[in-house]
This record gives C-alpha cells, structure tokens and sequence, in this order.
C-alpha cells in the first residue's frame, strides 16, 4: 500500500520516498522533539530532506536557532545519485580490466561496498568488505599494528595503508583493496573533524600501495559517511585507470 504521510512538510511513505534525518541529535517531528541535542547546539536544531514522487529531492531546510538556510545535499537513496554514480563508474573499470576488488571500511561501516553492491551482476568483481570499526578489529582481523593504532592514530595514512594491504592479504581472489579511516564526529580530536584517509593496494605496479587524505566538505554525520563512501569509490576507479588488465 502506497500510505504517504506527511512529516514537517516533507512527503514521504512506503513507495513515494523516504525522509533522512541527518545528524541534528533530535528533530522535530509534527512538533514533538526527541531529546539527545549535545552541549552546544541551538536549542532547535532542523534537518529536514526527503523525495517527491519521482524519487526526486525537493527540497531541504536547515534551522538554527533562529537562521533557516535551503540547502541541496547529495542524494544518497536515487538510482542516479553521485554516490552511485562512482560506483558505476568503478565497476566498468573493473569489467573492462577483468579486476576484482575487496573494501576495507572503518568511519563508512560497509556503505562503499553497500553502494557498489546495488550494481547487478557485481559480485563478479566484488569481493566483500571488511567493517573494521574499531581499533581491535583493525587489530585482529587485518593486521594493523596496535603501535600504527596508537601513534600515528587511525585516522592517518600509515593506518589507511595497513587496512589496504591487510585486507588484501586476506583475500587472495582480489586484485586490489580499497580502504577508509577517518572521523566523522563530533568529538573529533584537532585537526580531525571531518578528515578521511583513503588507501588501495594493488598486486601489481610500482608503488603498489597509494594514500590519500581530504576533508569532507558537509558537517551533518550521515551525510559526511555517503560523502565519504563516494570519495572512496571515485579513488578505487582512479586507481583502476592506472592498472594493467587482468593480474595474475
């Protein structure tokens, strides 16, 4: 049944889209709020997006305190997004070169794989993705040592580096690894508020280990992870470009 409701003006329901409520730790919902805003933050604090019937955004409203600002996020959820759009664009890399790849994923908890996995007939280059979320699961199940851990930390381009190689090592039907660190906050230490480092780690090629660092460029959490994901995803392709067809 095709129910549409309406939530602060927003349409949405089962089959006409879907509202995401990024990052704002309470929203405010047909004027009832839920409670978790952090020290800090202006006592409303709005976010609102959400599809038309065409699986379209229409719009979004941001409010704080008393400043509304329209923004237009990228769109996580259509099948034409930017996000997926990478995706698209690594899997052709990967037929064309006959490659198979394997993600190892801390701050984005699998989303690179998840977005490259709605590609049909992908799992002839997919691989899987580990979710190392934590430091003892970089730990344990890639092999990052726990003195790269502590100093220079996880999110920096040695630990990028480890993931990649690791993940790789693991998974030997791969021809290459894509990997993510980084802190999407709050609470972030100086300097790391909104900073992903991204590594892949190939079999072949000179060096065959490669890292990259940016900042993201949105500060609601949700939608930085989907930012996150795509800048991963459009790495992974770049790095495919550069290597040779099918390795043995």
């Amino acid at each position: 049944a095709n129910e549409a409701h309406r939530m602060n003006g927003v349409l949405t329901g089962p089959l006409t889209g879907r509202v995401n409520v990024a990052a704002a730790h309470f929203v405010r919902c047909s004027g009832v709020e839920l409670p978790g805003r952090p020290p800090g933050r202006p006592e409303r604090s709005d976010l609102r997006y959400g599809y038309d019937r065409h699986n379209r955004y229409n719009r979004t409203t941001a409010i704080h305190g008393d400043r509304s600002v329209e923004r237009k996020p990228p769109e996580p959820y259509g099948m034409h997004d930017s996000s997926f759009a990478a995706a698209l664009a690594l899997a052709t890399e990967l037929r064309e070169k006959g490659l198979k790849i394997v993600f190892a994923e801390s701050c984005t908890a699998g989303l690179a794989s998840a977005t490259l996995a709605r590609i049909p007939g992908i799992s002839e280059q997919h691989c899987g993705s580990a979710v190392v979320y934590r430091l003892d699961t970089k730990h344990e199940w890639l092999g990052v040592s726990r003195g790269l851990l502590e100093d220079p930390g996880p999110v920096s381009k040695e630990v990028a580096e480890a993931m990649a190689t690791g993940v790789l090592k693991k998974t030997p039907e791969a021809d290459i690894a894509a990997a993510i660190t980084g802190h999407l906050g709050p609470n972030a230490p100086a300097g790391q508020d909104g900073l992903i480092w991204m590594a892949v780690a190939s079999r072949a090629g000179s060096p065959n280990v490669s890292a990259k660092s940016t900042h993201l460029k949105w500060m609601e959490r949700d939608i930085r992870q989907i930012e996150a994901a795509e800048h991963l995803l459009n790495y992974a392709a770049e790095a495919v470009t550069r290597l040779p067809s099918t390795m043995v």
